[in-house]
């Protein structure tokens, strides 16, 4: 499950797969909603991302549990994954901010 969804995000980054983002982030969720339960292992990846603190984590992870929409999970991945994505996931940042920087609070 940990190969996974680190594969899956690591997915966002390549060109081949930037027409299709929103596919990619719900397979994120999709992992993350299947494997959480039983592994530590999405939450020691999210952890080890560009710019994602334990009180980031911890908000996101309390926003995933409260609510069972599959479309505002997607929304709080596709958030996350913005928020900490660093320079490797410019491209997804820039298909999903309207071709505008994204600005990433604490970013150099």
């Amino acid at each position: 499950g940990g190969f996974m969804f680190s594969a899956a995000i690591q997915g966002l980054t390549l060109v081949s797969n930037a027409g299709h983002p929103g596919e990619v982030v719900a397979l994120v969720r999709e992992i993350l909603v299947a494997v959480t339960p039983r592994s530590d292992a999405p939450s020691r990846f999210l952890a080890s991302l560009p710019l994602v603190s334990a009180e980031v984590l911890k908000g996101f992870m309390a926003a995933m549990a409260a609510t069972h929409s599959e479309k505002e999970q997607r929304g709080l991945v596709k958030r996350l994954l913005m928020q900490a994505g660093g320079d490797s996931l410019k491209a997804f940042c820039s298909n999903h901010s309207g071709g505008r920087k994204v600005m990433v609070k604490g970013a150099a």
